[in-house]
């Protein structure tokens, strides 16, 4: 039976794998994941760790075998993950410079976010490309670290037109935008209970002009996230954790 507490599994070291891994008490844990527990965290026979599925359910586990590319674990206990947030968030990133795409997906995948889709603006001036499978193994540890049931996708670049067009389609998409200073995104949010929510932010330059008549003119909600001006690599995260604090706490 799955059971409702997750607080067994909590401290443990936490591990990701794919339902073909699983076979009925017995997981296998391979690749990099194995040889962490072997030769990092010099883990033996018998010790307790946790493994996800990366579809809500949890498992409590004992080491039973220690190979060079495998090991084996024995399930003790069945959980649901109670740790993902009611509703699916995608955040659309305007790309910004140097790392600050690292921090920004391991921050935004700790606090809740299901989805970051990075994003080719007007104002972008960073050149460099989005190095995917590097950002979904951060977006991979953050969702370890954090306790989470499932592991949140980093996408490949999608031009602004484009992401507009996709971020309209949740229930719920905004567009925080520093030159509006009277819809603010509590308002929008107030009595509204959407199981999807697009967020879009701009990168060190902003939105131009016309970027934001583009989202005005697909539906999206341009708001305020106060009167402070916001760095790129913190609006996004304030944006979706005043998300979640108003929807979990209505949940």
């Amino acid at each position: 039976m799955v059971g409702r507490s997750l607080r067994k599994g909590v401290g443990m070291a936490r591990f990701f794998v794919s339902p073909g891994d699983i076979c009925g008490n017995t997981i296998q844990i391979t690749g990099d994941d194995a040889a962490h527990i072997a030769r990092v965290l010099r883990m033996r026979v018998g010790e307790m760790l946790t493994v996800c599925d990366g579809n809500l359910t949890d498992y409590l586990c004992s080491i039973s075998a220690i190979h060079k590319d495998c090991v084996t674990v024995s399930v003790q206990e069945k959980m649901q993950n109670m740790c993902e947030p009611p509703v699916q968030i995608t955040l659309y990133q305007g790309m910004p410079k140097g790392a600050k795409m690292d921090y920004i997906v391991q921050k935004c995948v700790e606090v809740g976010v299901c989805r970051i889709v990075p994003m080719q603006t007007e104002f972008v001036v960073s050149k460099g490309e989005v190095k995917e499978e590097r950002l979904n193994r951060i977006a991979l540890e953050a969702a370890k670290q954090s306790g989470r049931g499932t592991v949140p996708l980093v996408t490949k670049t999608m031009p602004f037109d484009q992401a507009v067009i996709a971020a309209a389609k949740a229930e719920l998409a905004v567009f925080p935008y520093e030159c509006e200073k009277r819809n603010s995104l509590k308002a929008i949010l107030r009595g509204k209970m959407p199981k999807t929510v697009s967020i879009m932010i701009g990168p060190e330059g902003g939105f131009s002009a016309n970027e934001v008549e583009q989202a005005k003119s697909c539906g999206l909600h341009v708001v305020t996230l106060g009167g402070r001006i916001l760095r790129t690599e913190t609006a996004g995260l304030v944006a979706a954790g005043n998300v979640l604090y108003e929807l979990e706490s209505e949940a």
